[in-house]
């Protein structure tokens, strides 16, 4: 999700540095991948680490393993994730680096790569929204580290709501013929497949699905927050 030259790279990473202190309540100067993805950090866990570990090589954030011992062998359960400045220090630092990155964005040429992390993000939010409803039909959602390239398309040709309301039909199709077969998942390969053939099918006109409503409870990250308002 990181290509860019080093000048552009400082200023993605003071983007997702002031998501990552946004996450942080009072007093805490460090979060678990866990507690990040509780609090919406990013939509997905795996975007999730993709954004620490980018932090981590920027020099942002300082990280540990969180270990447990198990019948000898020692397991890695979490890992902890540590900005290296005092509480009382946090919220000015937001401040400042928010108030500087509209003019930091313009003087670096960033906006390009800003809109790039802003689809990739939206993919991800697409795929907890496919885990939402499959979970609600009594399904699990399989193979969804590597997104299709025919989402990435649809996110970039459609109006995000629109996207939602092609996965939701997918999803309502995958789920019924799933029910038939007796299967408990569904592959995300799958439903792009699906979603990709209505996409086909709408997109030479406004897409209007019966019964679809926009979800309530599927929402935009922290991270896509911040990013909506500087790009």
């Amino acid at each position: 999700m990181f290509e860019a030259n080093s000048i552009q790279l400082d200023c993605l990473a003071d983007l997702v540095l002031i998501a990552f202190m946004e996450c942080l309540a009072p007093g805490e100067v460090s979060l678990t991948l866990a507690q990040l993805h509780t609090r919406n950090f990013t939509p997905h866990q795996q975007a999730t680490r993709d954004c620490i570990c980018f932090l981590f090589r920027q020099g942002r954030v300082a990280t540990s393993p969180i270990a447990q011992k198990t019948r000898g062998r020692v397991l890695v359960r979490d890992t902890n994730i540590l900005i290296t400045i005092t509480p009382s220090d946090i919220p000015k630092l937001i401040i400042n680096l928010s108030y500087s990155m509209r003019g930091k964005i313009a003087d670096t040429c960033s906006e390009p790569f800003i809109c790039i992390l802003d689809e990739q993000l939206k993919v991800y939010e697409c795929i907890e929204y496919c885990r939402f409803y499959l979970d609600r039909e009594g399904l699990g959602l399989r193979d969804d580290a590597a997104p299709s390239y025919k989402l990435h398309l649809m996110v970039m040709e459609l109006a995000h709501e629109q996207v939602f309301m092609i996965l939701w039909r997918a999803v309502k199709t995958a789920s019924f013929s799933s029910s038939q077969n007796k299967k408990k998942f569904v592959a995300l390969s799958d439903l792009c497949d699906l979603a990709y053939r209505y996409f086909l099918e709408y997109r030479k006109r406004d897409a209007q699905i019966d019964f679809y409503r926009i979800p309530y409870s599927v929402g935009n990250s922290v991270l896509r927050g911040i990013i909506t308002k500087y790009k």
